[in-house]
């Protein structure tokens, strides 16, 4: 009883480990879709010089990498969007741009991108922005 045991002890421990790995983004939550074309140098660089970076899901008939790829050369043009700024996503169908507030607003910038791509049948959404945040007050001690 006791050989059988130790026998087992080795190949369970194997079966246990072969299961586990890094869990992987499963592309629902926001969050996923953000850190898919998140870039965090662009995006300091951009939120310490006043910019936004817009993130916009795409929904369309091509896969994920098509619909990027076709709204980012579209989003290229929008005014305010800095230029070589446009993230794509080839997994996901998600975009982002750094965008220059003075120039649009975000909403704005989609409904342009939108307007660009209706004939491509891809619509894109305002999925997130992301700007500096303000910083904290300090209380006079």
């Amino acid at each position: 009883m006791r050989t059988l045991a130790n026998a087992l002890g080795p190949l369970c421990l194997v079966a246990a480990l072969a299961g586990t790995g890094p869990a992987g983004a499963c592309g629902v939550c926001i969050d996923d879709k953000v850190a898919a074309v998140y870039d965090h140098e662009q995006v300091t660089r951009a939120l310490n010089k006043g910019r936004v970076v817009v993130v916009c899901e795409l929904s369309g008939a091509q896969e994920a990498g098509q619909l990027a790829q076709q709204a980012g050369r579209a989003a290229q043009g929008l005014s305010g969007v800095e230029a070589g700024s446009v993230r794509a996503s080839r997994e996901l169908p998600v975009l982002s741009f750094v965008l220059d507030p003075a120039a649009q607003a975000p909403e704005t910038a989609v409904d342009g991108l939108r307007q660009r791509l209706l004939r491509q049948g891809i619509t894109p959404s305002l999925l997130k922005v992301l700007r500096a945040q303000p910083a904290p007050e300090r209380s006079g001690t």
